[in-house]
C-alpha cells in the first residue's frame, strides 16, 4: 500500500510551512537518518520570482533544509532550468538557500549516460551527483501543463536533464504517451525516495509558465512514491488520472493508495 499525505497549509508563513512538512513526513512514516547526504530537486522552470507560482516556493525549500540540518545532513540543491539556471536560482529565491546547502547547476556537473529506451535517445546525460547521495527529495510545484496536463513529481525530474537537451527531447517525444514513458523511465533511474508537491499556491490554465494563472489550493502533498503522489494530486486537481499518461502507465492502481492527512478529502477543479 502506497501512502500519500495531503495537508493544509494556507500560506508561505515559515512556521505554518514547517508544521505542514513535519506533519506530512509523519503521515507517510518517513524518517531521516543522521548525517545523510541529501539532494533537493526543486522546480525552477525559468528565472521567475516566487510570487508567479512557477517555481517551488523558497520557503518550502528553506524549512525542509532546516529540518535536514537538525539531522546533521549535508544538503545539495540541484536543478537545470529551461534556460539560465543560475539566474533561475537567483530570481526564485532558492539561491539564497546557499546558507544551508550547496547550490548545484546540473549543467556544469560531471555526467553519467543512460539508455532510457526512447527512440533516438539512447545516451541520456544525468549529473553524477544524483547517484552519489543517500537521498533525493523531489520538491515539485503543482501546475497544469500543455503537453502532460499536469506537472507534478514525475515531470519535475525532467529538470535533471541538462540545459537545452530538454527541448531536443520534446521534439523527438512529441506525443504525450511517448513522453510519459520516457519520464517514467527517468524516474526509475533517479529514484527519489521522498516527493513533496508545493500546492500552497498552484497554477492552472496555460501552465507551466507565465501564461498560467495562480490558484490558492493551500496544500502540501507528500509520498515516498512519485507515481502515487501524482495520481492523488491530479485527482485532487479535478483531473482523471486514467487520462494522464504518467499516471495511467505508472503501474500503480488507485485502490493500492491510502490517502492520509487533514486535507485528504480535498476536491478542486483546475482549468
Amino acid at each position: 500500500m502506497y501512502k500519500v499525505s495531503v495537508v493544509k497549509c494556507r500560506d508561505y508563513n515559515n512556521f505554518r510551512v514547517r508544521k505542514a512538512l513535519l506533519e506530512s513526513l509523519k503521515n507517510i512514516d518517513f524518517e531521516f537518518k543522521k548525517g545523510m547526504k541529501v539532494l533537493i530537486k526543486p522546480n525552477i522552470l525559468s528565472p521567475n520570482t516566487p510570487d508567479k507560482a512557477i517555481t517551488t516556493n523558497p520557503v518550502v525549500i528553506e524549512e525542509m533544509c532546516k529540518i535536514l540540518k537538525e539531522h546533521n545532513c549535508k544538503i545539495y540543491i540541484g536543478e537545470s532550468s529551461s534556460y539560465s539556471t543560475d539566474l533561475g536560482f537567483k530570481k526564485s529565491g532558492i539561491g539564497k538557500m546557499e546558507k544551508y546547502a550547496k547550490i548545484v547547476n546540473f549543467e556544469s556537473e560531471e555526467k553519467k549516460f543512460f539508455d532510457l529506451g526512447a527512440r533516438e535517445l539512447n545516451r541520456i546525460p544525468l549529473p553524477k551527483i544524483l547517484f552519489n547521495v543517500d537521498l533525493i527529495i523531489n520538491m515539485a510545484k503543482m501546475k497544469t501543463h500543455g503537453l502532460t496536463q499536469v506537472t507534478l513529481a514525475i515531470k519535475n525530474l525532467y529538470g535533471c536533464i541538462p540545459g537545452e537537451l530538454k527541448m531536443n527531447f520534446h521534439k523527438v517525444l512529441h506525443h504525450p504517451k511517448d513522453f510519459a514513458r520516457f519520464l517514467l523511465k527517468l524516474e526509475e533511474h533517479i529514484k527519489p525516495e521522498l516527493n513533496i508537491i508545493d500546492g500552497i499556491v498552484a497554477m492552472e490554465g496555460e501552465g507551466p509558465g507565465a501564461s498560467g494563472e495562480k490558484v490558492k489550493s493551500k496544500l502540501i502533498i507528500a509520498s515516498k512514491s512519485a507515481r502515487a503522489s501524482d495520481i492523488i494530486a491530479s485527482e485532487i486537481m479535478g483531473f482523471n488520472p486514467k487520462k494522464i499518461y504518467t499516471c495511467k502507465l505508472s503501474g500503480i492502481e488507485r485502490k493500492n493508495i491510502e490517502i492520509t492527512g487533514n486535507a485528504k478529502d480535498t476536491k478542486l477543479k483546475f482549468k
